[in-house]
């Protein structure tokens, strides 16, 4: 998916490579609908060159908390990897700020679906009326959600969030932890950010983290039972981004990785980039 998500192209993407992308784009989605177990993609985003006393360094992971199964196992997991000595991070709790204006406000309480993805050949023809060996492929359905399942999912992030982040209550009962997790959160920084733009300001802070270290971001693909919707501000993102060479394949990138990460692919931030989806099977509720 690297070579038409990354940005590595100087000029646009030809028909054959947005082909090639939405070919691999359809392989990413159907394993990440079919897959048994927890998955993470990995997309090497960092041929947007970085500097060279960079690349040697050790690495440092950011992690964008919103909520939801995905962004659970992205927490876990990068606490899992921070017990090597040379892994650090940061986690980020992210909320979402209200605008008066803000028109999602209005449709806050519907359940917004993401847009058809759709791809222009090279003279506005849609590709797939124009090889017809890559169908479009239909959309994943995700299970509804309830009141409950929400309630459910919101008191599972708060559960993984306190498990690690320090308590800002003294009195708070600390939780136990293993010698090793104990050492490996010497190693990351828990911090949060509230933001009408959170996409945007993530994207800031992963760019100042990226000029100083080799940066890997760990997100959660948030395509089932996300805590935000980021429908208005993706549709802005992709629409300031048109002019990077990113091939036009923003919404087919949406479908694939969610909007967490492709507002880091458009946006052509020098990190890696590992997009974590729970399995469908795990127990929500389990921190």
């Amino acid at each position: 998916h690297h070579g038409a998500a990354g940005g590595s192209h100087p000029a646009a993407l030809t028909r054959h490579e947005k082909l090639t992308s939405v070919a691999h784009s359809h392989f990413i989605r159907r394993l990440y609908a079919s897959a048994p177990a927890d998955v993470g993609l990995f997309v090497d985003n960092q041929a947007v060159q970085q500097q060279g006393h960079i690349l040697g360094s050790k690495a440092h992971l950011l992690v964008p908390f919103f909520g939801g199964p995905d962004d659970r196992l992205a927490l876990e997991f990068v606490i899992q990897l921070c017990e090597k000595q040379e892994v650090t991070a940061t986690v980020i709790r992210v909320t979402k700020e209200a605008l008066l204006s803000d028109s999602e406000g209005e449709g806050k309480a519907k359940i917004e679906l993401p847009e058809e993805a759709h791809l222009a050949g090279d003279h506005g023809v849609p590709i797939t009326d124009t090889l017809h060996s890559i169908p479009r492929m239909a959309d994943t359905i995700y299970p509804n959600v309830t009141t409950q399942t929400r309630l459910a999912s919101d008191t599972a992030d708060n559960i993984c969030w306190f498990k690690y982040a320090p308590q800002e209550d003294p009195n708070a009962i600390a939780p136990q932890h293993t010698p090793q997790v104990q050492d490996a959160l010497t190693r990351v920084t828990f911090t949060s950010l509230s933001s009408p733009r959170p996409l945007h300001s993530l994207v800031d802070k992963a760019t100042e983290v990226a000029s100083e270290k080799r940066l890997i971001v760990v997100v959660g693909r948030g395509k089932r039972l996300a805590a935000e919707s980021h429908h208005d501000e993706m549709k802005t993102l992709l629409n300031e981004e048109q002019g990077r060479k990113h091939g036009g394949l923003g919404n087919e990138m949406r479908n694939t990785l969610g909007d967490v990460a492709t507002a880091f692919m458009v946006s052509r931030v020098s990190a890696g980039l590992l997009v974590m989806q729970a399995s469908a099977t795990t127990n929500q509720l389990d921190a």
